[in-house]
């Protein structure tokens, strides 16, 4: 298992947060992959990847929409915060 940068974790959570309305599927994937995720692309279901971590949730990323909606966005960012304290909040 990497190691996880939690200072550039911190950095890009925020940075998802101030601007919800304007995320890139590429955004959110270099968030994840930064949290410890690896980005399962050979299962493509429709037009998502899917983030997946061992004993974390995993969850799709939209591949067709950017800016990714501010909704699925949003409930990203719960899942990638979540782990973000478990990980670097000990």
């Amino acid at each position: 298992m990497r190691d996880i940068d939690c200072a550039e974790a911190r950095r890009l959570l925020e940075e998802i947060r101030r601007n919800r309305r304007s995320q890139s599927p590429s955004d959110l994937r270099r968030a994840a992959v930064t949290l410890g995720y690896t980005i399962d692309g050979s299962r493509r279901k429709g037009s998502h990847w899917w983030a997946r971590k061992p004993d974390s949730p995993r969850f799709p990323i939209p591949t067709t929409r950017d800016p990714v909606s501010v909704g699925v966005t949003t409930r990203i960012l719960n899942y990638l915060e979540e782990v973000f304290d478990d990980v670097c909040q000990h």
